[in-house]
């Protein structure tokens, strides 16, 4: 903690980030703008950091990642989020299927190699995303000093270095997290390595380097097609039209895109091919339900036609589809700015017209909105028409700084706060882990582990999140097991010779005796649990197994009639040995007693 809230990690990284702002800001002004971007990017480093020094995983997918990445040290060309499956599984379900592939290897192939260079923790997960972060902010430059000159590309930059929602990809705080942000990363790489193809090949078409760097590109969009999916094509599409405005001979209009893509595709190919022969029904899958999530609402995340743009607003402040508008009317009159417009057009484009849509699909045209806002910023400034135009645009910038401001800083970096950087439930899964790896040599099979998904990060031993039946426990024999159960002796079947018991974290006692006594409703129906005390931290450790509201006051009449409309189950914590809280008459409710939560 400090003097003023948050703690010494947060305070830290963002003084440091804003020290290296201002730094920057100095730079620029003496003309050193390499030197002021490479100060934004560590500056983006620092505030990525910040977000991903925390000691567990964060529930969307990085959890997934992070499993498949540490199994990859083992065996690369094994996908696997199940190591040894113990139960019967179905393709269908990725998340627990012995192979895994929901995304292409690249990104968990990186995730790999850090843990084994860096140790297998929780933020060695991320240092590969956090490494990008800071390759992506200087592409930012790049691009905008290539296309609109270096204060709009240094201002971009800034922008890219603070922006939020990136911060929290590459912090692995948001759905699709590293995969996402690597893919976004690697596009924005293409489109330099495309604009820079364009300008070599317009300078002399069959000339070496131009040819040179159309290979470079071609690889890149390769690494980004086995990062994620078919939207890495963007690449191709900047330098068809970097291209096509550039004083080029139409065969070379058209056979360099086609070279990039023919290169790009053979990059991946042999992936593909391996996945296809060595699991086919598993490649066959992951390729339909690709397909899927553009023809089907998946997850409920669906939304309108114009769902990105009034997201634009939320991910890069209040008036973003304004600043956006002006850019694009302005680069209509400049064909050397069409690649830009390709860009943002195909991204939001072709997403927008997808049933599932989530912010992470359109971020790999981040870069454009950022360089969109900075000119708006910058020519606001340079404006010569009569003063109230100047004014105009000038309150329009910084209505456009202030909610970049209030949806980055505000909303993200915020010092002042304290972040949960250790949570109960992560610290069991590392006595968790500890304790298994104490076991000796296996195989093992771990019964009533807690938070399945994540107690496999910290395992090599096979887990199952239930307490075992006698059959169970024969079939684990049979396979030749060795078998551990996580509790104590009384909840393990009659036959428990040759079973042996790991003693739960004494420091989760008390919530572990709340999860014994919560009923276990049909799935997709949620616990409400009244009357405690410190409700959020107990709901953070609950949800780990059980669906669970937790609130800290007696519910009334109407309560009851929200819970029982949303098909809930009523449990209500009230000390040992207390009599019933009064409660209305006809409601069903369970009793669960505890003396440290109960109000």
């Amino acid at each position: 903690m400090t003097p003023f809230g948050g703690d010494a990690i947060a305070w830290g990284c963002v003084s440091a980030a804003l020290a290296a702002s201002f730094a920057a800001w100095r730079v620029s002004r003496r003309g050193r703008f390499v030197m002021a971007a490479l100060l934004l990017a560590t500056a983006g480093i620092f505030l990525r950091a910040n977000l991903s020094e925390r000691h567990w995983l964060s529930d969307w997918d990085e959890r997934y990642h992070a499993v498949v990445g540490r199994n990859a040290m083992d065996e690369p060309l094994l996908p696997r989020v199940v190591r040894v499956p113990f139960d019967e599984y179905s393709v269908r379900n990725w998340g627990q299927t012995p192979v895994w592939l929901h995304k292409p290897p690249l990104a968990t192939w990186m995730i790999g190699a850090s843990l084994a260079v860096f140790g297998e923790s929780e933020r060695a997960v991320r240092i590969p995303s956090i490494l990008f972060a800071g390759l992506g902010i200087l592409l930012t430059f790049l691009i905008g000093r290539r296309m609109l000159g270096a204060p709009v590309g240094l201002l971009a930059a800034g922008l890219h270095a603070w922006h939020a929602r990136l911060a929290q990809l590459a912090a692995g705080l948001r759905a699709t997290d590293h995969v996402d942000h690597q893919f976004t990363v690697l596009v924005e790489l293409g489109v330099y390595a495309a604009l820079c193809t364009s300008d070599a090949l317009s300078r002399s078409p069959r000339g070496f380097r131009g040819w040179f760097l159309a290979t470079l590109c071609g690889l890149v969009l390769g690494l980004a097609l086995l990062t994620k999916s078919l939207p890495a094509l963007v690449i191709a599409g900047v330098l068809a039209i970097a291209l096509l405005v550039a004083a080029v001979p139409w065969a070379v209009r058209i056979a360099a895109p086609a070279y990039v893509v023919a290169l790009g595709w053979l990059v991946q190919l042999p992936w593909q091919l391996y996945t296809e022969r060595a699991f086919p029904e598993h490649a066959a899958y992951a390729a339909a339900r690709n397909a899927y999530y553009f023809t089907e609402v998946v997850a409920g995340q669906g939304g309108p036609p114009w769902f990105y743009l009034t997201d634009m607003a939320d991910v890069f402040g209040w008036l973003a589809p304004v600043a956006v508008g002006l850019f694009l009317l302005h680069v209509a009159c400049r064909r050397e700015l069409w690649p830009l417009a390709g860009w943002l057009g195909a991204a939001y484009g072709i997403f927008s017209l997808s049933q599932t849509k989530m912010t992470a699909y359109v971020l790999i045209a981040a870069p454009v909105v950022m360089l969109a806002l900075a000119w708006v910023w910058v020519e606001a400034w340079r404006v010569q028409a009569t003063v109230g135009t100047r004014w105009a645009w000038r309150a329009l910038a910084v209505v456009l700084a202030v909610g970049f401001l209030v949806g980055s800083v505000a909303r993200v970096h915020r010092p002042w706060r304290h972040p949960e950087r250790r949570t109960l439930w992560a610290e069991e899964l590392r006595y968790f882990g500890e304790q298994v790896t104490a076991l000796g040599e296996g195989p093992w099979l771990i019964f009533n582990a807690p938070s399945r998904q994540e107690a496999r990060f910290y395992t090599r031993e096979t887990v199952v999140s239930r307490p075992p039946s006698a059959d169970d426990l024969s079939r684990a024999l049979e396979r030749g097991f060795r078998v551990a159960i996580y509790g104590e002796p009384a909840g393990a079947p009659s036959a428990t010779e040759g079973l042996v018991f790991i003693p739960h974290d004494p420091r989760a006692s008390a919530h572990r005796e709340i999860l014994r006594q919560l009923p276990r409703p049909p799935r997709r129906r949620e616990v409400w649990l009244w009357n405690a005390r410190d409700p959020d931290a107990l709901e953070e450790y609950l949800e780990r197994t059980v669906r669970v509201d937790v609130r800290e006051r007696i519910p009334d009449e109407a309560d009851l009639k929200r819970v029982l409309s949303a098909e809930g189950v009523v449990a209500i914590l009230v000390e040992p040995g207390a009599p019933d809280p009064s409660m209305p008459v006809g409601y069903a409710w369970t009793r669960v007693e505890s003396e440290a939560f109960a109000r």
